[in-house]
């Protein structure tokens, strides 16, 4: 008997599958026809089990200016303390 998770999310071997032979969560998205949010939740639920799954680097077109941000959310909570 088929469960109706099987039908709209795929079983857990075809997500593990497709997700370890893709290059990047798009790939993933495109392949299993499934949002990159559901997507990216699903793989934490499975890393949290103990699943091995890699992880994908962040596309964006921005590049993050991470001490700059760390300044600023340091600054952030200084105020409200």
């Amino acid at each position: 008997m088929i469960k109706p998770q099987e039908i709209t999310m795929g079983t857990a071997e075809e997500f593990v599958s497709v997700w370890q032979s893709s290059s990047s969560l798009i790939e993933v998205s495109k392949r299993l026809g499934l949002s990159k949010l559901t997507l990216s939740v699903r793989a934490t639920r499975y890393r949290n089990a103990g699943i091995p799954l890699k992880k994908f680097i962040v596309q964006d077109n921005k590049c993050l200016d991470v001490a700059g941000l760390t300044k600023l959310a340091t600054e952030e909570w200084t105020k409200k303390t």
